[in-house]
Order: structure tokens, then sequence, then C-alpha cells
């Protein structure tokens, strides 16, 4: 590929930048050329917003450089149109590359994961930065129209050295998934068929629209709250479902004496269950009895998660908790053989 080991005493440093491209729909502007140029700080990071109809004049109004070759080429390949809104940030603080595989070209250096540190710190950057801004120019620009979206088309990040030399630092990365097959004979899938036949009749269409909603998405933080609103429709269904008054009469061991009074208090007590935990542990004291006090703590565990999510305080679950949560609502759609709902349910 062209690499060649550093010889001794030789190195190289640079800061590094990035530019984030992006389609603006829902505005057009007039002329080729017609472009404007903002600075900003956000959360203690500057940064630079150019908005124009050409993304290389852009760039050579930022960088004093040409994002792409031939732009028109680039526009079909990206299905894009003018305007675009160009987001720079950097430079970071100088950085020293730490590998030993180096490639020079006539303009620029590329190098193999030899600033790793000053990707983190482009990333931190970024993350102070893109979302305030992209946030911002939606509610700014899009101000009385109907319609405006920035739409994202690219990141380029690259260090600049001391002499002015483009560097690109690259890495290679490899996602993969897998999974383990049990081995099931035709007589079990039939059988397993067959449940499945009589599940489609007991499955509650609200829940399953959110429960397929899950198992089609790819991105974990839609997967989780997808599962988690087929769980709390499930729990608010079956709750509503329930013969409370005989589930109190068996649970509670009242005194002959004050028996009548006890249900009556308790009964008052269950109209104070607003609560979506205190509706499910119920649940599971009443209808879901293979549930056991793991799947308990495992809900409520998972139901920190959705409420970090929904206070703003984590974007995206851990990843356990997708695995965790999939296997919750598969395990309540396996009812217990004989589920025990008022006469008027219909599960």
């Amino acid at each position: 590929m062209g690499f060649r080991r550093l010889e001794v005493g030789e190195s190289f440093s640079a800061s590094f930048h990035s530019l984030h491209t992006y389609e603006l729909q829902g505005i057009e502007l007039d002329g080729n050329d017609d472009m404007v140029q903002s600075q900003g700080i956000s959360a203690g990071v500057p940064y630079e917003v150019a908005i124009g109809t050409s993304v290389n004049v852009l760039t050579r109004l930022i960088m004093n450089n040409d994002l792409v070759e031939d732009e028109e080429e680039w526009r079909k390949s990206q299905k894009c149109r003018p305007p675009f809104v160009l987001i720079h940030i950097g430079p970071t603080k100088e950085h020293t590359m730490t590998g030993e595989f180096v490639k020079l070209e006539s303009s620029t250096i590329t190098t193999h994961e030899s600033f790793i540190p000053a990707r983190t710190e482009l990333r931190e950057m970024e993350a102070a930065v893109i979302p305030n801004v992209v946030s911002a120019l939606t509610c700014s620009l899009g101000l009385s129209r109907s319609h405006l979206k920035l739409r994202k088309l690219a990141r380029d990040a690259f260090g600049i050295t001391s002499s002015a030399t483009v560097l690109y630092d690259f890495s290679l990365e490899f996602r993969a998934s897998g999974y383990a097959s049990d081995k099931l004979e035709l007589t079990e899938v039939k059988e397993k068929l067959q449940y499945a036949n009589a599940l489609v009749a007991a499955i509650n269409p609200k829940v399953s629209k959110f429960f397929f909603l899950a198992l089609e998405e790819e991105d974990p933080l839609k997967r989780f709250l997808y599962f988690f609103l087929a769980i709390e429709r499930q729990t608010h269904f079956v709750f509503s479902s329930v013969d409370h008054d005989r589930y109190l009469s068996e649970l509670i061991q009242s005194p002959d004496r004050i028996r009548e009074s006890s249900i009556i208090f308790f009964q008052r007590q269950r109209e104070h269950w607003k609560s979506l935990q205190d509706r499910f542990v119920w649940c599971a004291l009443s209808i879901w009895t293979h549930l056991s006090d793991d799947d308990i703590e495992t809900f409520k565990r998972l139901k920190k998660v959705r409420d970090k999510i929904a206070h703003g305080e984590i974007t995206e679950p851990p990843g356990n908790a997708v695995i965790e949560i999939e296997k919750l609502i598969i395990k309540l759609q396996n009812l217990p053989d004989e589920p025990r709902y008022s006469d008027t349910a219909k599960l």
C-alpha cells in the first residue's frame, strides 16, 4: 500500500480538524457562489459555520482547499443539491504520531492508527459542538417554514502539520454479528408452530405493533424504546384485565371479623397504583405467575434506563439492556398455561 517504517529520528506532528457537510433542505439561495459565514463557541469549543451553494467554495473559504475533485459527480453520488451547510471544528492541540508506518505523497501524509489521542480529542470537541449547532440552525432557519432539514452528507477528519501539509490517519474497522443455533426435531418445530398460532390469537395488537417495530429496528436506542413501549402497553392492558377482587381475597389473609373491611381497604390502595412499576409488580403477583424476583428486578433496572433516556441523562442504552428487554417481553408473551383474567377481558 506504499507504507514504510519511520526512519530513525523521523516523526510527524499535526493538529486535527473535522468538516461536517450537510444538505440544507427546505431553503434555496440565489446565485451559484452565494455564501455566508459565521463563527461561534459551543461549550468552550470554537467552531465555524458556512452556508452556500458550492461545497468547494465553502471549503476554500474555511480551509483554503477543495472538498471534492468533481463537485457535480459528488452531488450525483450523494443524491443531493444546494444549498449546503459546512461546520468546521478544530484545530485540536498538536499531537505527535505514535505509530511506526507512514506513506508520503506529493501533497499529503498518511499514517495508520498513529494519532488515537488526537481522534479522541476531536470527537470530544465534536460532541460539544455538533448537537448544539445543528439544533440551533434547524430552529433558526426553520422558523416560519413548514419543512427544513439538515441532511448529513459527510464527515471529513484530517490533520495539518506545521508546514501546512495535510495528514490523514486511518484505521480499519470491522463489524460482525453472529448467532448460535439449537437443533430441533421436526415434531418440536410442529408443536412450536401450533403454539405460535395460538399466541397470534392471544397477543394484544397494540403490544405486537411495538414488538414488531423493535424487531425490525437496527438502531439500539429505537429498538430498546420500542421493546419498552411493548412492555408498557402489555402491563397496562393486563392490569386493567385482572379480577382484582379475586386476587386480593386470595393474597390477603385477613381475620374473618374484618375481612370485608380489609378487602375494601386494599381496594382503595389499589386505586392509587398509577405507576408502571406498581402495576408491573401487581401483574406478577396475579397473572404473570411465571415471573420471579429476578424478572421484577430486571424490569426495575430497565425502567431506570428508560427514565435516564427520557430525562436526557444518556443517549443510548447499555448494550446488555437491549438483550435483556427483548428477553423480558418475550417472557411476558409466553403466559402460564391457565391465564386468569376477568371474564370480560380478551387478551
